[in-house]
Order: C-alpha cells, then structure tokens, then sequence
C-alpha cells in the first residue's frame, strides 16, 4: 500500500486502540462507582445471601409436619416464638411446632420450609396455627450461599458498573471498588466562520453545531467533556489554543475542521510540527479527510468539519478510543443483521456508512436510509438512530437483501 494510500477501516481503529492505554486505576466509594469500570475482578467477601431466611411472612416449621394438612382438617401447631428481620434467633424448632417470621429473618434452627400466612389462620387457643396446606422442605426458603458463595468472582474486571452491579458489589461486602479512571476530552472547533448558537451570525458565519454535538458523544460514552474551545484558520491561535490550556486539561484532544487539504486546513501541520501524525485519511464514507497522531503524550483526533462526517468518524474511532481509555473490555459496538426495506445505490471503492433508521418488525431488525446523505446534511443525521455498512465493492443493494447495521445511542 502506498503511504499516502487511505487506510482501511478496520486497520485505522487497529492502529488507534493500539496506541491507547486504559487510564489510571483509583478506588472510589461503591457509591461514586456508577458508571466507571472495573479494574479488576471484584470477589464476594461472604455468601449471599449470608444466612438462611424466608422469602415470605408466615411460620417456620419442619415440612414434613405438615403432609396431612387441608383446609377441612387443618394441621395445628405450637407456636415458640418469632423471627424478625435483624434479629438472631437460636429457639430451636421441634416437631409439632412453628414459628412466626417475616420476610428476610433467619431461619430457626430445626425448621426446614415456611409456610406462607395466607395458607394458615389462627386457632382458638392463640399459642397455636392452623396449617391449611402441606408444604416440602425448602418451600419459602432462601438458603445460604445460593446466589453468590464466599470468594466467587461478581464483577470481572472491564465490566461496566451499572446500579444493578454497585448493588451487588455492596451486598459482596465491599465498601469500595477500584475502578478505571473517566477520561477527559478537550474539543477545538476550528474555523474562523464559526459562531455560538444564540450570537447574532455575521456575514458569512453558520453556527458552531460539530462542539455540541460532539460534546454530547463524549457524555453519551461515558467520559467527561473538559474544555470546549473555538479557534480560528489561523495555525497560531491553533497552536495557542493546544498549547496553552487544552493540554493541562485533557486527557484525548479531538478537533473538528481543518484536517484536509485546504490552504487553511492547519490541525495536520500543527500535530506534525509539535507531535506526531500516525495516519490522517482512512477509506471511509463519509470521514476521509480524518487524523490520528500525539501531541506531547495525548492522542489527539482531527475530524472533518462537516457534522455527518465528524458523527461518523467520532462513532467509529473516538468511541472505541475512549472506551479503551475507560477500560470497557469491549470497545466497539458489534454489528447487527438487518433487511433492508429499499434499493440504495452506492459508489465503489470506499466502505459507507449510511445514516439510517432501523427498527424491530416481528422479531426481525429492518432498515433504510435516514434520508439524504450529503455530509453537510442535518436532517438524516437527527433521523438516524444506525449506521448501514456498505461494503466497498458493492454498487447497488436491493430491498430485502440483509446487511450489517450499527445501532447508535447508550449501551
């Protein structure tokens, strides 16, 4: 391949998760953990649950009591006393007896099943219960160990901690988690047309849309946005607005515009210059004109100015490298089958990605165009919840034929 040769997808973000090394590694409070991943495998430190209990309010009895009770010839027996949540309990249950408990208290020892209240009633005499139906030894009981045992591994390292794991992390017995840093990304919007929505747009000014959308990528990933900078064509104010806070303050440097071939396109130069540039066009559509290298230590992002472009180029570099960053055991989002519901024609020779709707009909994910497909176009890419791959041999795709779709959005 001739180095100056576009590269393929898949050797592109290759080259990028490789040059990527997950953050360091801290401890935080379980409940500062939402979010974060793992650092490492994470161990029960007892059995869960810990102890025997009851998975119902009722009574505490031996089972085999209880084999000839019917409602026309209830079994009656004793009642010892009561188990409540919180409350060690070390009555033993003889045969012939039971007693009360509610929902979670340990179980007495001799009991081996609870029969649940709304199949008993009361006796005239109060120290006894009528038992309405047989039960079979275990019935309502959670045993010891049979959800998580002692030094079982809960959370593997590179999982993603969701509330349901910090839940299960706590109850494991720990207080703490060691967990992969969040990175931070500062974004430099370049272009000296670019204006903040809300200003009043002078001559020839659009709206700087690429630092809001991009900013909302960055949270959507899971990491922090840090500064949000505007610079102008001008490799100067780049070079001050890189040099001069951008890199105290990020660990990843994306940049938008700038990155092709124009008298005014400096982010290449500037990385050159002051860094190193790893590659800087890949053989995609729409993204091409897109830039990986270092700038002292941090790996910085050149992505085209036009916002479909630098959607797509985020989605398929900047996610899995941020993800990597973060230390998610998986980075880049699998591809799905789908049908699709219209003929699209394509041009050959770089591998697209279109921005399209897809949705569940009868089990089955269908898909089409978002709509038109111009990079500068905002319609189809607020319309677009997937991209449609579209290989770079292929000159048309008929209606019905199944193709590889990425769904967009959170995990």
């Amino acid at each position: 391949m001739n180095p100056s040769d576009p590269l393929p997808y898949e050797e592109a973000l290759s080259r990028i998760l490789s040059a990527i090394s997950p953050r360091a590694v801290c401890q935080v409070p379980c409940g500062d953990a939402a979010g974060r991943v793992a650092a490492e495998d994470v161990p029960a430190l007892l059995d869960l649950p810990p102890f025997a209990n009851s998975s119902m309010d009722g009574y505490a009895c031996i089972a085999a009591d209880t084999a000839a009770a019917t409602p026309n010839h209830p079994v009656c027996l004793r009642i010892v006393g009561e188990s409540a949540a919180g409350h060690a309990q070390s009555a033993v249950v003889a045969s012939g007896q039971a007693m009360a408990i509610s929902t979670g208290a340990a179980m007495p020892p001799g009991a081996d099943a609870v029969v649940m209240v709304e199949e008993t009633r009361p006796c005239a005499d109060p120290a006894f219960v009528e038992i309405l139906s047989p039960i079979t030894p275990g019935q309502y009981v959670r045993s010891a160990g049979e959800d998580v045992q002692k030094g079982a591994i809960v959370i593997d390292a590179g999982t993603l901690l969701r509330p349901g794991a910090i839940a299960l992390i706590a109850a494991s017995g720990h207080a703490r988690v060691r967990v992969h840093g969040t990175p931070r990304v500062a974004l430099i919007a370049t272009g000296s047309e670019l204006a903040m929505p809300g200003e009043k747009l002078a001559t020839a000014q659009i709206y700087d849309s690429n630092s809001l959308m991009l900013a909302s990528l960055v949270r959507e990933a899971g990491a922090v946005c840090g500064p949000q900078i505007r610079s102008t064509d001008d490799i100067q104010s780049l070079r001050s607005v890189i040099e001069g806070t951008t890199l105290q303050k990020a660990d990843m440097i994306v940049t938008t515009g700038g990155v092709s071939v124009g008298q005014h396109d400096y982010v290449k130069q500037l990385v050159s210059e002051t860094g190193e540039i790893d590659f800087w066009r890949v053989a995609i559509r729409p993204g091409k004109p897109f830039a990986f290298g270092r700038i002292a230590g941090r790996p910085i992002f050149g992505l085209p100015g036009n916002p479909a472009s630098a959607f797509v180029t985020f989605e398929l570099f900047v996610r899995p490298a941020l993800r990597r960053m973060a230390g998610h055991a998986d980075c880049v989002r699998p591809t799905i089958g789908a049908t699709l519901t219209e003929t699209v024609e394509h041009e050959p020779g770089r591998k697209s990605y279109v921005r399209a709707h897809s949705e569940w009909v009868d089990g089955r994910l269908h898909t089409r165009s978002a709509g038109l497909q111009a990079s500068h176009r905002f319609r189809s890419l607020a319309a677009a919840n997937s991209l449609l791959i579209i290989p770079e041999d292929r000159s048309r795709i008929v209606s019905g034929e199944t193709v590889s779709v990425l769904l967009l959005g959170p995990e």
